[in-house]
């Protein structure tokens, strides 16, 4: 928004009637931020009473006035028509230009201005159909890039009529003396990094006009899930003892003699512990 005195002007989408995003150039210019494509209005607003606004679009005169005869009022411009006494208030459209030799950072921009003047004789007309002057992407010189305004935009409403007479005429002012113009300028997000606005990428060194933004492929980490190894079932050995009696003269390796007494007569006892191995395959331990 660009605010000058009790004077306000600003862009804003056709549908939601927001305004686009603005960015103030180092030299104090504001410059609304827009892509092609997009149908626009331009919203003023005066807390003046007895001025006119006239409008101008990238250097091209829109062919009519309003008027001002109260205080706090707003208003949504665009192209305007008058037919059969019925007012019709319809959408610009942001568009690109065609290609063109020797771009300049001027071509890359696009500009409203608002004209404010006092409001002048008065004076009545007959009505007669009217039609505000056609914007085309040829309006005014374009470049690569470029994006301009045309009067193809699909949204419009109507308006009432004020200032008809009895007899069917128009009450009109003459132009007064001019106090101020008031200027929004509009440009893409490469326009504007183009006319160091914004900065440039990060990564992006070219001094094409075409401002690339380098993509960077962000490396993912790769993470190893570790994998729990079992541990291979060991075959656990159990002891089991065999003991057998037998009489013998001798004990050998292994073997356990003891004497006992039977009916009188002294027997030689041996007692044998063999060991074996038994093989346990459950893994516990």
């Amino acid at each position: 928004m660009v605010k000058v005195g009790g004077y306000t002007v600003e862009l804003v989408t056709a549908d939601t009637k927001e305004p686009f995003k603005e960015h103030t150039a180092p030299d104090g210019k504001i410059y609304a931020e827009v892509e092609p494509g997009m149908d626009y209005f331009i919203h003023v607003s005066s807390h003046v009473r007895g001025v006119m606004m006239r409008f101008a679009v990238d250097g091209v005169d829109l062919g009519y006035r309003d008027f001002f005869t109260g205080s706090h009022t707003k208003k949504y411009r665009g192209s305007w028509e008058r037919r059969d006494n019925r007012h019709t208030i319809t959408a610009l459209h942001f568009n690109k230009t065609r290609l063109a030799q020797g771009v300049t950072p001027d071509m890359l921009t696009g500009k409203v201005e608002v004209h404010v003047h006092r409001l002048g004789e008065q004076f009545y007309e007959d009505t007669h159909d009217r039609v505000s002057t056609s914007l085309t992407a040829d309006s005014t010189s374009g470049g690569k890039k470029c994006i301009k305004s045309t009067s193809s935009g699909s949204q419009s409403f109507g308006i009432n009529p004020k200032g008809l007479t009895a007899s069917s005429k128009i009450v009109n002012y003459r132009l007064g003396k001019h106090l101020r113009t008031i200027t929004v300028n509009y440009c893409s997000a490469l326009g504007l990094i183009y006319h160091k606005i914004l900065p440039r990428p990060p990564d992006s060194d070219s001094d094409d006009d075409s401002v690339p933004v380098k993509k960077e492929s962000v490396p993912v980490k790769k993470e190893s899930v570790p994998v729990k190894k079992e541990r291979p079932k060991r075959a656990k050995r159990k002891r089991s003892t065999e003991t057998s009696v037998a009489t013998a003269g001798r004990a050998s390796s292994g073997e356990k003699k003891t004497t006992a007494q039977n009916n009188g007569e002294q027997v030689e006892m041996v007692t044998v512990q063999k060991t074996y191995s038994l093989v346990d395959l459950t893994g516990d331990d």
